[in-house]
C-alpha cells in the first residue's frame, strides 16, 4: 500500500517543484525507478485485495447451547449487567468517542449482538448462542466462529448477555456476528430491558450462496435490524408469533431506532434494575 499510494504522490510532489523551480532533469533514472515502484505497488495491491476477498467465499456458524434457569413466573428477561462498550483511545490517530465497538492490540470488541425469538417445542425455555463467521473454507469459517469471545449466563429469570463480544488478532475481522436463539414456550413470556437496546446494536447479515457451489455471492448487511422494545412482555401465542398486550403480532423483522421504556409498573422495574445491579455487583467480586 505504501508503493501503491506514496510514491505517485511524492513523484508528483517532486515533478510540480521542478516545474516551479524550473530544473530539467538529465537522466530519466529517477522517473524509471518511481515507476517501478509503483508497478510493485499496484502488484501488491491486487495480490491484497484477492487474499482479503478469497476470505469471504464461506460463511458458518457454530451453536453453544445455554443452559437457562427456568424462571418461576413464566417471563424471562433479557437484560445487559456489563458497562457499555466503548472506544477506549488506545491508538491516539483514531480519534472517536464513539460508543458500541472498542479496539486493542490484540483484540476488537463488537455490540452488533442480534436477537431471534422462536417457539419451543416444550414447556421450558432453551437458549442457543449461535457464533457466525466467513472464511476460505467452511473450516476456517467455523474455526474463525470458534474463537469469538461472548459471554451469555442464566440466573433467575434474567438472560444476562455481554455488552459485546471479541474478536482476537489472529482471526481478523471477517464478518464475525453473534446471534442469541432465544425459544419461548407456547403462552409465555419474554421482556427485553432497556439495557439491551441501550448497549447493544443489532445488525442482521443476509448471505447469498450460488447454487452450484454453495459459496457467498452477495452480502447484505442491516444495521437497524432490531424490532424488540424495551419494558414490553411479548407473549408467544400458538401460531408461533410474538404479540404484545394489546395483541399486536411482530410478523417479521421491523427496523426501529426509537427504543423507548413505555409506561410499566415501577415496582417491577426497579425488581429488574436490582437483579442487574446484583449481577455487576457479584462480577466485580
Amino acid at each position: 500500500m505504501i508503493f501503491f499510494i506514496i510514491v505517485p504522490l511524492v513523484g508528483f510532489i517532486i515533478w510540480v517543484v521542478r516545474r516551479i523551480t524550473k530544473v530539467k532533469s538529465r537522466s530519466n533514472y529517477l522517473g524509471w525507478t518511481f515507476g517501478a515502484l509503483w508497478t510493485i505497488g499496484w502488484i501488491a495491491a491486487i495480490l491484497l485485495a484477492s487474499s482479503i476477498s478469497s476470505d469471504f467465499r464461506n460463511y458458518d456458524h457454530t451453536d453453544k447451547i445455554i443452559e437457562v434457569v427456568q424462571p418461576r413466573n413464566n417471563k424471562i428477561i433479557v437484560a445487559v449487567s456489563e458497562q457499555e462498550l466503548t472506544y477506549s483511545g488506545r491508538f491516539t490517530w483514531i480519534n472517536s468517542e464513539s460508543s458500541g465497538w472498542d479496539l486493542s492490540d490484540d483484540t476488537l470488541r463488537l455490540s452488533t449482538v442480534r436477537f431471534t425469538v422462536k417457539p419451543s417445542l416444550d414447556s421450558q425455555y432453551h437458549v442457543t448462542l449461535k457464533k457466525h463467521s466467513f472464511g476460505r473454507s467452511e473450516d476456517e469459517a467455523i474455526a474463525r466462529a470458534e474463537r469469538i469471545q461472548y459471554n451469555v449466563s442464566s440466573r433467575d429469570s434474567v438472560l444476562d448477555v455481554g455488552s459485546g463480544y471479541t474478536v482476537d488478532k489472529e482471526s481478523k475481522f471477517r464478518g464475525q456476528q453473534v446471534e442469541v436463539e432465544i425459544l419461548v414456550p407456547i403462552g409465555k413470556k419474554i421482556r427485553f430491558d432497556e439495557t439491551v437496546n441501550e448497549k447493544l446494536n443489532a445488525v442482521n447479515v443476509r448471505v447469498r450462496r450460488s447454487s452450484r457451489r454453495n459459496r457467498v455471492v452477495n452480502v447484505e448487511i442491516d444495521d437497524r435490524s432490531s424490532r424488540f422494545l424495551s419494558g414490553v412482555d411479548y407473549t408467544m401465542g400458538i401460531n408461533g408469533k410474538l404479540k404484545t398486550e394489546t395483541g399486536e403480532v411482530i410478523e417479521k423483522q421491523q427496523p426501529d431506532n426509537e427504543y423507548r421504556y413505555p409506561g410499566t409498573d415501577n415496582k417491577e422495574k426497579n425488581d429488574i434494575q436490582k437483579q442487574i445491579q446484583e449481577e455487576e455487583r457479584k462480577r466485580g467480586k
